[in-house]
C-alpha cells in the first residue's frame, strides 16, 4: 500500500468499467500489486480462494459486491459507487493497518497455520465451524476458505497452544473414503436390508398361534396359517398383542432394528458399532497463539515435543558433537557403535485420517515404546518427522533387534498400522552420510 492510494483487484467485473473514485487505482491482473479484493457476480469463487492461497494473499481484505453472501468476506454493498465506498473505507483501511503490522509469512514453511492465526486476529473473530453438505467432511470453515486441510491445521495448533477448542459438533465419518455425507437408516439384524417395515403381533387363541400379520393376512380376510380358521372377531378369536419389525428380504423378525450407515460418496456401508466418530470444534486465539503470529515462527511442532522427554534426547549440534565424539573413542578403544534412523514413512497419512490430537496420542505410545529401548548411553535427536539414534557398546544386529522389538510392540498396542522405516549407517567408514542426511 503506497501513501493513501489502495489498489483494488477486480474480480468478475472489467475495471476499467467502475466509477473513478479518489484514493483508488483498479487492476484485473492478479499478478499486480494489490491492497484489496473487489468480488463481483461474474467472479470464479472457488478460483479465487484457490488464486488467494497460491499468492500468498489470503489475510487480503475482500469486498462482496456479488449481491449474495460469501464464506469470506470483510465488507458487502451491491454497487461500487463512492457513496457506498465512503460507508466502509476508515474500517477497511482499519483492517489493512492492523495487517500492515503483521511479520511476513508468505516464505514460511508454517504459511498456511500462521495464516490461519492471522485470519483470527485480524478480523477480530474466532474460527467458527460451520455446517456445509457441499463437502465431504459436512463441516468446514468460512474464514478459512482457501486453506486445505483446515481441521488439521487448527488441531495443530490447538496441541502447540496457540488455539482453544471448545465442541462445535460430532460426525460419524466413512471408514473407507473418510466423508460425513452418510446415510442414517435402520436395517435388519440378519441381512442388514433397510427393508424393514413394522407389523402387528396377531395371537389365535385356538391354536395358540402367534405371528405377524401379513401370515394371516389372504384376500381380505385373517386365516390362521396354523390351523387355517378364518379369524372373525377380535378379542374372540383374536388379538393384537403388539408390534414388530419384520425385514421384507430376508422374513426376519426383530423387536428392534440394527443401526447402518451408507456412504453417499463412495457406497461403503458401516454397522452402527463398527462406525468412527469425528470432533469439530470453535476455536479462539490464545495469547500464546497471538505472540507466535506476532514473531512469525510457530513453537516447536507436536512431533518433537512428544519424543522430547525420551533419555538422552539432545539438539542436532550436541548430537553430531557427541556422534563424533563417540566415533573417535568407538575407534580407539574397539567398541560396538551403531547409528541408524527411525523413521514414520506414513506419518502424513496418519495425520489426515487421524487428526492430531488422535495422531499425538498415538505418537505418544510408540515414544513409550522406543524409550523401553533407549539407555541413559545412548543419544538421540528429533529432525522433522524422523528420529536419529546413537547407541553405545551396540553391534549392527543388536541395534536391529532394538528396532525389530519396537516395530512388534507397537502392532500389539496400537491398532492403526503405524510404518516404522529402519536405517543404519556405516558410521564408522563414512559418518558424512550420517551427519549429511541430518541437514
Amino acid at each position: 500500500m503506497k501513501s493513501d492510494i489502495l489498489n483494488i483487484l477486480c474480480i468478475g467485473h472489467p475495471a476499467q468499467l467502475l466509477a473513478p473514485i479518489d484514493g483508488l487505482e483498479y487492476t484485473e491482473d492478479m499478478n499486480a500489486s494489490f491492497d484489496v479484493i473487489a468480488v463481483f457476480p461474474d467472479a470464479d469463487i472457488t478460483a479465487l480462494y484457490e488464486n488467494m492461497f497460491s499468492l500468498k494473499k489470503m489475510v487480503c481484505p475482500v469486498l462482496n459486491l456479488t449481491g449474495k453472501p460469501l464464506k469470506r468476506q470483510d465488507f458487502a454493498f451491491d454497487i461500487f459507487i463512492e457513496q457506498n465506498w465512503s460507508l466502509i473505507e476508515t474500517p477497511l483501511r482499519a483492517l489493512l493497518a492492523k495487517i500492515a503490522l503483521l511479520p511476513d509469512i508468505s516464505s514460511s514453511p508454517d504459511y498456511s497455520l500462521l495464516t490461519c492465526l492471522a485470519l483470527s486476529y485480524t478480523r477480530e473473530q474466532d474460527l467458527m465451524a460451520q455446517w456445509n453438505a457441499s463437502v465431504p467432511e459436512l463441516v468446514d470453515y468460512p474464514l478459512l476458505s482457501g486453506i486445505a486441510s483446515q481441521r488439521n491445521h487448527l488441531e495443530e495448533l490447538t496441541a502447540l497452544g496457540l488455539l482453544s477448542a471448545s465442541s462445535f459438533d460430532k460426525v460419524h465419518i466413512c471408514s473407507s473414503c473418510q466423508s460425513s455425507r452418510l446415510n442414517v437408516r435402520e436395517e435388519c439384524v440378519k441381512c442388514n436390508s433397510s427393508h424393514v417395515d413394522e407389523h402387528s403381533l396377531i395371537h389365535h387363541y385356538r391354536c395358540a398361534y402367534h405371528g405377524v400379520s401379513d401370515e394371516f393376512e389372504e384376500e381380505n380376510k385373517l386365516i390362521c396359517p396354523k390351523c387355517n380358521h378364518e379369524l372373525r372377531h377380535y378379542g374372540v378369536d383374536y388379538d393384537r398383542s403388539g408390534n414388530v419389525l419384520q425385514c421384507e428380504e430376508c422374513k426376519e423378525i426383530m423387536t428392534e432394528p440394527n443401526i447402518g450407515f451408507v456412504c453417499a460418496d463412495c457406497g461403503t456401508h458401516s454397522t452402527g458399532d463398527a462406525i468412527k466418530v469425528r470432533n469439530w470444534s470453535n476455536y479462539s486465539l490464545t495469547p500464546s497463539g497471538q505472540n507466535a503470529l506476532i514473531t512469525g515462527s510457530l513453537p516447536k511442532r507436536a512431533f518433537a515435543s512428544v519424543f522430547e522427554h525420551l533419555k538422552g534426547v539432545y539438539t542436532k549440534h550436541d548430537f553430531i558433537a557427541i556422534a563424533l565424539f563417540s566415533r573417535e573413542t568407538a575407534i580407539r578403544y574397539k567398541r560396538k557403535l551403531s547409528a541408524f534412523r527411525i523413521e514414520i514413512v506414513n506419518l502424513q497419512k496418519m495425520r489426515n485420517e487421524m487428526g492430531n490430537q488422535e495422531l499425538n496420542r498415538t505418537l505418544a505410545m510408540l515414544a513409550e515404546v522406543i524409550s523401553e529401548v533407549v539407555r541413559t548411553t545412548d543419544a538421540v535427536t528429533i529432525l522433522e518427522d524422523a528420529l536419529y539414534l546413537l547407541m553405545s557398546e551396540t553391534s549392527s544386529d543388536a541395534a536391529k533387534n532394538a528396532f525389530d522389538r519396537i516395530d512388534k510392540k507397537i502392532k500389539t498396542i496400537i491398532s492403526y498400522p503405524v510404518k516404522l522405516q529402519y536405517q543404519e549407517y556405516d558410521f564408522f567408514d563414512d559418518p558424512k552420510i550420517f551427519i549429511g542426511d541430518m541437514k
